[in-house]
């Protein structure tokens, strides 16, 4: 069965929940709405959907995808007041859009 021109460009959900983590992070100032948590809460709002189903692809997303290819780079951390003890003394990852483009990357 051969796909057609328009569906060829339509997105996937991975690439959708990719362009709203870098909108979102692009957008943000707030170090706060820049956790992964924040990100997940605030793209599953504007889906409909329930955020802990899509923190996980979040979490692979930023890890696996966007901060190796230099898209994203960890910002900082945020610290815990309550919580594990380790999270407590680590803190929160929060994260930013990179602004210098990496090599190999065009835009179209």
């Amino acid at each position: 069965m051969r796909r057609s021109k328009q569906s060829r460009r339509k997105l996937t959900g991975e690439a959708q929940r990719q362009r709203a983590i870098i909108v979102n992070l692009a957008t943000q100032t707030n170090p706060s709405q820049m956790t992964r948590t924040a990100i997940a809460q605030k793209i599953a709002q504007e889906n409909g959907t329930i955020w802990k189903n899509i923190y996980s692809g979040i979490f692979r997303d930023l890890d696996e995808i966007l901060i190796p290819m230099g898209i994203a780079i960890e910002a900082g951390r945020l610290p815990l007041k309550r919580g594990p003890k380790a999270l407590q003394e680590k803190g929160i990852p929060y994260y930013q859009a990179y602004s210098k483009r990496p090599s190999g990357v065009t835009c179209a």
